[in-house]
């Protein structure tokens, strides 16, 4: 072998790594945002295939025919083996074609460049640069006729070294998790005066926490996590970075994604306030039933309990109303809709403008209004009153917060872009939320335009509740824009024909048949965004 190909076996194998990189930064971002999980990003790969994977398994196939060829021709009919390495080019375009085509699809999210990933990316680059050259120097060494077409066949490789090195570094991410967990742990058992409390729920939990942090800070110095900030690493970030000496209350609101990430959350954050903001089916892909879902849910009240704790319930979800059934312990309930409960609105008025209603408590009612849309707020806002009033907040200031409350980015945030309106719901993934979204949607007497890519991540219930969608925007809306492919027939079912109804592949699909469809006092209701790992 010549010295030509030891250099371009180099070459080589330094071009391709990053190559596939540039192929693969699709697959990465669906492996960050499926959690950096191996079994979800194989199940991706699966559901993803006519959009992804097949792409890349067709440019693996025509690249290695091609390669084969051009290697076949140089050592039959010219036998200089020392331009073998001209047989790569063939791979070479179909992969920036590919690269092209990948990064043409615009995404929603970009790669966060974290320190996790930044290390998953530096092995990924050492490992895969090694695997080429080795490649490319043994098959050189058995035959000429694939020599550098094997190039083609380790993009296939580099899909699968994703997950790979993200499994040899488990043992060393669990190491750091445990020790940024454990010094969190340690400041925390340092405020032996602050009042911790622990927000959980399918829906609804960044809203209450962020009224919450509002109507609190009339009285205390309050310490909230950002954002949706809410798994372990989440909130060790918080409380290391945020939390201060000075600070009397912080709120952490409390994810899950599978069975006892709750209970991890107690633990760790050993909250003596809980809130229940409502539990409905979401994260069936993960937690696989809605009982499993409700186990996890309840695990805060089991914790709070048995820490002679403080619990608040939203006594308008059947599920929360059973959870306050059964807790043993102070417990105080909120009603948007009932008079037996011990924080409840009544009077109620719903408009464009915002909400207005009588607030009763359990020690005095007060004439309240807010700019917040929708029933689904008045519920976050109910929790926080109860909180509020448990410790003591003073009613005026209480009333004067909840008149002061800012609009929620994302949650019923409603914009007026010209001659129309836009209702923003972007950030809601349940049927619940959608149904509340839909109600304020009902309040414009113009025509009403749905954009919505459905409700995931519900398992088997799928079909059924996304029909349920279609049906409900069937009975108000005017049109109805679906995005993407995954819920686009049972949403259709529903909607069954009676409402004017567009399947595109993209937002900017559905904002270009907006501008077609709009006309003056429209509104166009954006309900909710899937992440991109959702084709």
């Amino acid at each position: 072998m010549s010295i030509v190909n030891y250099i371009f076996i180099t070459f080589y194998s330094l071009l391709n790594t990053f190559l596939v990189f540039k192929v693969c930064k699709r697959l990465f971002l669906e492996f960050q945002l499926d959690g950096y999980s191996s079994k979800l990003f194989f199940a991706f790969l699966v559901k993803s295939f006519s959009q992804i994977a097949k792409k890349i398994l067709i440019t693996v196939f025509v690249s290695f025919i091609l390669c084969f060829a051009i290697s076949f021709f140089i050592v039959k009919v010219t036998m200089l083996d020392s331009l073998l390495f001209i047989s790569a080019l063939p791979y070479f375009l179909n992969a920036l074609h590919l690269i092209k085509v990948l990064n043409s699809a615009n995404t929603k999210l970009k790669i966060n460049y974290t320190k996790r990933f930044l290390r998953i990316f530096a092995i990924f680059l050492v490992f895969f640069s090694i695997f080429n050259a080795v490649l490319i120097y043994f098959t050189l060494l058995l035959t000429n006729y694939i020599n550098y077409s094997i190039l083609s066949i380790s993009l296939i490789f580099g899909v699968l070294f994703i997950p790979f090195v993200n499994n040899i570094l488990t043992p060393l991410e669990l190491f750091i998790k445990h020790h940024y967990k454990r010094k969190a742990q340690k400041k925390l058992a340092g405020f032996g005066h602050l009042i911790k409390i622990g927000v959980t729920g399918s829906y609804g939990k960044t809203s209450t926490k962020n009224i919450l942090h509002k109507v609190l800070s009339q009285k205390y110095l309050v310490c909230s996590s950002p954002k949706s900030y809410n798994t372990e690493m989440g909130l060790a970030k918080v409380i290391l970075n945020d939390l201060k000496n000075y600070h009397d209350v912080l709120i952490c609101e409390m994810g899950a994604n599978h069975t006892n990430d709750i209970k991890k959350l107690c633990k760790f954050i050993k909250p003596n306030i809980g809130i229940i903001t409502a539990v409905g089916n979401s994260h069936l892909r993960t937690f696989k039933t809605p009982l499993n879902l409700q186990k996890t849910k309840y695990q805060l009240v089991d914790f709070v309990c048995k820490n002679n704790g403080v619990m608040i319930f939203n006594a308008d979800n059947k599920i929360s109303y059973k959870f306050y059934q059964s807790a043993d312990t102070e417990k105080y309930s909120v009603s948007a809709t009932s008079f037996n409960a011990d924080v409840f609105a009544i009077n109620t008025t719903f408009s464009t403008e915002g909400t207005h209603f009588t607030l009763v408590t359990m020690y005095w009612k007060s004439e309240c209004e807010t700019k917040l849309l929708g029933r689904g707020h008045l519920e976050d806002i109910l929790l926080s009153v109860a909180v509020a009033v448990k410790l003591k907040v003073d009613k005026d200031e209480i009333v004067m917060a909840i008149r002061n409350l800012g609009v929620v980015p994302h949650r019923l945030e409603l914009k007026q872009v010209d001659n129309y309106y836009i209702l923003d719901d972007a950030y809601n993934s349940n049927l619940q939320g959608a149904s509340y979204a839909l109600e304020v949607l009902s309040m414009f007497e113009s025509k009403k335009i749905v954009v919505t890519p459905g409700i995931v991540e519900l398992g088997k219930m799928s079909g059924g509740e996304n029909k349920l969608l279609g049906q409900k925007i069937s009975k108000i809306a005017d049109v109805c824009i679906i995005v993407n492919e995954t819920n686009k027939e049972a949403i259709k079912s529903g909607i069954n024909n009676k409402i004017k109804c567009y399947e595109v592949k993209s937002l900017n699909e559905a904002n270009a048949i907006i501008k077609n469809e709009i006309c003056k006092n429209a509104c166009v209701l954006y309900e909710n965004d899937l992440p991109d790992n959702y084709i």
